[in-house]
């Protein structure tokens, strides 16, 4: 055998040396850090995140085909597309290892239903600031679709009740002010003034029923309210709330078989259960303001009564006191 041939013999691979290597045969938890690692690379390492829409989408309050477009895009998420197992890993990886914060119940609603029922199903901690109010808008121009805070936070609540998977939700009540001193502006001619009857009826509404579909979820590990102004909810309203959250899920009872009702049917009972119940909780809280607004024109009536009857006797004090001193 020459030196060359030994030498070839020496350097040939082997069978074994060529089978490529897959992805498949890493561990998971292998394959978790190198995807972990990746987004680091990529600018992704940090634990909060604020999403926003779609490069080129219009965000922020829109009326009349104007708004802010998106300049910069959401995070890159192209590791994601490489393969379905890199799909799997790296949606758990990259949603469940995150907190997603939120103040815009718009912005809220179209993210977490554009990312995917899979993605959304690996989101496992949620922040959401709920303003209070209506939008930035003259109320005299307002129109149907500008809805109140609570009313948009209220629709979003109503599609996470039954699809969440999160272990932890924290919720900041931002410019929560009683009712009675929040000061809105009615067009740009004019000053901010305090908010008619019905107006205030409808923030203090949806306040409640904001409230009552937050106390209903279930299953979170842990929960947290704070109320910004301490105007709303109580220290211990809060605690109440964030127990009833960590509760486990609750067990419906299997619902009785029902005949199929026509569209029609359907639609004329909502709108029944409507008319009955949304509207008449409206008018018992428009009453309800009416009565608070009535026991504030009382309390000012009183106090000033009061400060009339006080400067009525310091004028007689002084009258009489003058009377006195004049025969000396």
């Amino acid at each position: 055998m020459t030196e060359a041939e030994s030498v070839t013999k020496i350097v040939k691979p082997s069978a074994s040396t060529n089978s490529p290597f897959l992805f498949q045969d890493l561990g998971v938890d292998i394959l978790r850090k190198i995807i972990g690692h990746v987004f680091v690379l990529e600018g992704l390492g940090e634990q909060f995140m604020w999403p926003f829409y779609r490069q080129g989408m219009l965000a922020g309050y829109i009326r009349v085909g104007k708004g802010d477009e998106a300049v910069n895009d959401n995070v890159n998420l192209q590791l994601l597309r490489v393969n379905k197992l890199f799909r799997a890993t790296g949606s758990q990886v990259f949603y469940g290892g995150r907190t997603f914060v939120f103040d815009d119940p718009i912005l809220c609603s179209w993210w977490t239903t554009h990312i995917g029922t899979m993605n959304f199903s690996n989101i496992r901690s949620l922040t959401v600031r709920i303003d209070s109010g209506f939008p930035p808008v003259y109320l005299d121009i307002r129109s149907a679709i500008d809805l109140t805070f609570e009313e948009e936070w209220f629709g979003f609540f109503c599609w996470l009740k039954d699809r969440h998977q999160l272990d932890a939700i924290h919720i900041e009540l931002c410019g929560w002010l009683n009712i009675h001193v929040i000061r809105v502006k009615r067009n740009p001619s004019t000053s901010p003034a305090e908010l008619e009857t019905e107006e205030k009826a409808e923030i203090l509404h949806w306040r409640r029923k904001l409230q009552g579909k937050i106390s209903k979820l279930r299953g979170l590990q842990y929960a947290s309210i704070a109320d910004n102004q301490n105007s709303t909810l109580t220290p211990t309203e809060c605690d109440e709330l964030c127990a009833l959250m960590t509760q486990s899920r609750d067990t419906l009872p299997k619902s009785p078989d029902r005949r199929n009702m026509p569209l029609s049917e359907v639609l004329a009972q909502v709108r029944l259960n409507n008319q009955q119940h949304g509207a008449g909780n409206i008018m018992s809280v428009q009453e309800e303001v009416e009565q608070q607004e009535e026991e504030r024109r009382r309390s000012r009536f009183m106090l000033a009564e009061e400060g009339r009857r006080k400067r009525d006797l310091e004028a007689t004090q002084g009258s009489g006191g003058g009377e006195q001193e004049a025969p000396r």
